[in-house]
């Protein structure tokens, strides 16, 4: 890195910093660049610093300006010698927090003590907190014993006028210059940390997050948190992870639940049970009504037309904090039409199916034994598997077996007729008596908390 006393050569990257400086500092302020050619230019031309004139100082990397000071002399006729006032400093983003502004500042104190200049001055705002920080490092102390006073009028052409002398009046300049500082530090904060996120997405190639071009928020790759109903085969039910003694990847079967934030509610709570992988099961009856219609293309054929659209899952990972931050979590998507495909799926490869029944014990019981058995009959009158119905506390979790959690439909709960493909009902006491729903993440939460001791 060279320090060096700037010249006209130095005239357009100095031109082009300045107007950076006063765009980042000033909120947005747009220089007339024929008046700052012309300031500048004053600094650069004819740099003789024995007659009082303003000069840069300059930072170069390979030929590149990165960086200045700008001075301006000032001359003390009570003690017959000179001062320096600091005018401006900038330092290009990409070099900031690399030195080089400490090192324009060690140049200009060993330039100012060659001339024997009396004191090297500059002003800082009072809630520039890491500006004043960073002058203290320097060896700038603080001389509060006067203050700046000012007429005439400012850079942009209007005219100064004095503050009403009321302590109100004083109150909310004070406010104002807070909260000005506090969307200040907003915005770089924003800005560092869309930094992070590019160099994170850089070094990790395909990134978990890009920014969208709006800039609002951050747009999720999802890819890595959605999974396939094939791809789940493979991995729990077929593949050598799950076998026959094993309890990886316990699931959450949801059948038609249709709120991202119930979703993202569930995710987040049963993950901590150790439930890593949530089926999002959609039943043709229902899909059939639902104001939310499937924009995607699925590739598996008995898949029904599907309520989880692309937008939907990009919903629940955004409420969902745990798969944002990349645990190890994921969505299952594209499941058949028919629960009783899923179902003995899961039978034939020794997992236990536990389903919530989550209306209330009046209603649960209506048109069933009163017993510990529940019986259903077809239409043609043949009998349907027997299942038990319980509260889940007292449901038996097998240590032994894989275990999935069945929640049904916020308002429905689960369709009857699907009962029969689970192993037990288990009884979660109702939330609302008048409809019978259920608070189906709190339940959910519940249960896998359930199982989850029951293991241990």
């Amino acid at each position: 890195m060279e320090i060096r006393d700037g010249i006209m050569e130095d005239l357009n990257p100095v031109i082009q910093m300045q107007m950076d400086l006063a765009y980042e500092t000033e909120n947005g302020l747009k220089l007339n660049k024929n008046k700052l050619k012309l300031g500048v230019e004053k600094c650069l031309l004819d740099n003789d610093n024995n007659n009082l004139k303003p000069f840069y100082i300059v930072a170069s990397i390979d030929n590149n300006i990165v960086g200045f000071i700008g001075i301006s002399p000032e001359w003390s006729d009570w003690w017959g010698t000179e001062y320096w006032w600091v005018i401006s400093i900038f330092v290009k983003p990409q070099y900031r927090r690399k030195g080089v502004a400490t090192k324009l500042f060690q140049y200009v104190l060993n330039k100012s003590k060659m001339k024997n200049i009396q004191t090297v001055n500059l002003r800082v705002e009072k809630l520039n907190a890491n500006a004043i920080a960073f002058y203290k490092t320097i060896g700038f102390v603080i001389d509060d014993s006067h203050h700046v006073m000012s007429i005439g009028k400012k850079p942009d052409g209007s005219t100064l006028t004095p503050p009403e002398s009321n302590d109100d009046k004083d109150n909310e300049v004070n406010i104002d210059m807070k909260k000005d500082m506090r969307r200040k530090r907003k915005q770089e904060q924003k800005k560092n940390k869309l930094e992070k996120l590019k160099k994170k997405q850089a070094r990790e190639g395909n990134g978990v997050f890009h920014p969208q071009k709006t800039g609002s928020t951050m747009n999720l790759i999802f890819k890595d948190y959605i999974l396939t109903w094939e791809d789940y085969l493979k991995e729990n039910l077929n593949g050598s992870k799950g076998g026959n003694n094993s309890i990886a990847c316990p699931s959450i079967l949801l059948i038609n639940v249709m709120y991202e934030g119930n979703i993202g509610a569930i995710v987040r709570n049963c993950y901590l049970s150790g439930f890593t992988r949530i089926l999002l099961f959609s039943s043709s009856s229902t899909t059939s009504s639902t104001i939310i219609n499937n924009n995607n293309n699925n590739n598996n054929t008995n898949a029904t037309t599907n309520i989880y659209t692309s937008n939907f899952l990009k919903g629940i990972i955004r409420k969902s904090t745990c798969m944002k931050y990349n645990w190890k979590v994921k969505l299952v998507i594209g499941l058949p039409s028919d629960l009783q495909i899923v179902s003995n799926a899961f039978h034939a490869c020794n997992y236990q199916l536990v389903a919530l029944w989550g209306l209330d014990e009046e209603k649960r019981r209506d048109g069933h034994n009163n017993n510990d058995e529940m019986s259903n009959t077809t239409g043609s009158g043949n009998q349907t598997k027997r299942k038990r119905q319980q509260n889940l506390w007292d449901v038996n979790f097998n240590k032994n077996k894989k275990v999935v959690l069945i929640g049904g439909n916020e308002n429905n709960g689960i369709p009857g007729d699907f009962a029969q493909y689970f192993d037990t009902l288990a009884f979660v006491p109702s939330i609302d008596k008048e409809t019978g729903a259920y608070n189906i993440s709190h339940a959910l939460h519940l249960a896998s908390y359930e199982a989850f001791r029951s293991w241990k």
